[in-house]
């Protein structure tokens, strides 16, 4: 269906607002804010305006659609990290048309996977909500395809004080030490990063940024053997991760004392509970923090054709 007076621009500082309200309107199972958007999008080092478009007619936001590229993939990945259309305005073809604008600029660049949501390391969610139906219609349309589940735990943290002194004490008698990072450990986190968890390696260097640094550090012999962060990706989110173990140091506690400790920062933020996104090793949180599955997503993704010409 073809809109005379509708045409489509790049996002604007001015649109922040809007669209995070028309996001949080159009996301009933989040909550989308001007901050949150901020982040996701201005602050993404990958951000990029022709592929985060605003559908505007008569003056008024009436669509979104915010993708990105990530060139240091090989090949290049893409990714939507959000979409809406104004209720008023569905199944009109706005939608389709921010969609095909997108692609063809991810085609040229390069993109041959897209994928929703989950563009890692600046990440909205772990995948497509199953609530979503509307969503989901659209995507499987364009010939999006639905793949693994994955989930999120919620731990409460007004339950426990998240203590950790006899652990530490244990930890200490075989000489790990469990520390914050402070500025001069950036060099050595981001080395451990690098060597064992490299995805993880942009979420850890963004924790520096965070007043306190929001990343627990375990040294053993002056080396990083062990880390977890908080506020690495969404801060003030109340979001947990990434965390990480040497696969020789594990087994003795570590992860547990850095899990505590990151947890005991976010309940002194005043946050009721913590978010464990993007969960593997569900029955180590189970134990170890009381966590419990809250949320699921499915991975969604197809392949893109190269441009012609």
């Amino acid at each position: 269906m073809r809109h005379p007076g509708l045409y489509i621009r790049p996002l604007e500082p001015r649109d922040i607002v809007p669209v995070a309200r028309l996001l949080d309107e159009s996301l009933p199972h989040d909550r989308v804010t001007p901050r949150w958007l901020k982040e996701k999008a201005f602050a993404d080092s990958d951000y990029d305006s022709a592929l985060t478009l605003c559908a505007i007619d008569g003056g008024n936001l009436v669509g979104f659609a915010h993708g990105v590229a990530r060139p240091l993939h090989a090949p290049v990945r893409g990714w939507f990290k959000w979409f809406a259309v104004a209720a008023h305005r569905r199944r009109t073809g706005i939608a389709s048309r921010l969609f095909d604008r997108i692609e063809r600029v991810m085609a040229r660049r390069g993109v041959r996977s897209v994928s929703i949501a989950d563009s890692v390391p600046n990440y909205t969610m772990p995948g497509v909500d199953p609530r979503y139906l509307e969503a989901r219609a659209f995507l499987a349309q364009r010939g999006y395809a639905e793949g693994e589940e994955r989930v999120n735990m919620t731990c409460p943290l007004t339950t426990s004080d998240w203590e950790t002194g006899d652990q530490e004490d244990r930890l200490v008698a075989q000489g790990i030490r469990i520390i914050r990072a402070g500025r001069t450990d950036l060099s050595r986190a981001l080395q451990f990063t690098r060597t064992w968890f490299p995805s993880w390696t942009p979420e850890v260097a963004h924790c520096f940024l965070r007043e306190p640094i929001s990343l627990h550090l375990a040294v053993e012999d002056a080396c990083v053997i062990g880390f977890a962060a908080y506020d690495a990706n969404n801060p003030g989110m109340a979001w947990f991760g990434p965390m990480g173990t040497h696969p020789e140091k594990r087994a003795r506690g570590v992860g547990s004392v850095l899990l505590k400790r990151c947890l005991r920062d976010l309940a002194a933020q005043g946050h009721a509970e913590a978010i464990i996104p993007w969960v593997g090793p569900v029955a180590f949180y189970e134990k170890a923090c009381g966590a419990a599955i809250s949320r699921t997503f499915m991975s969604v993704s197809k392949q893109l054709m190269a441009e012609r010409g």
